[in-house]
């Protein structure tokens, strides 16, 4: 019982180590194909007025405007574009 124990979590470490070296590489892949990227976009809401950052996703879609995100002080949906 004491080897199964100690034992059992070698092949469970090269299961989940194996599939998430599968799940980074097909992100990497995917980050690669993109050629152009947002990364952060910043200004002002026009319906509260506040100053701040949008969130934009994390750097791995592809470069299309408008882009859908919402203001982190009221919530309210926005569409970016490009000045």
């Amino acid at each position: 019982m004491v080897a199964v124990v100690v034992f059992l979590p070698i092949p469970l470490m090269h299961l989940v180590g194996v599939l998430g070296f599968l799940v980074l590489l097909g992100l990497a892949i995917h980050r690669l194909r993109s050629r152009e990227v947002v990364k952060a976009a910043r200004g002002r809401c026009p319906a509260c007025g506040a100053e701040g950052s949008y969130y934009v996703g994390f750097g791995s879609q592809r470069l299309k405007f408008p882009i859908t995100t919402s203001c982190p002080a009221c919530h309210i949906g926005l569409e970016l574009e490009p000045v």
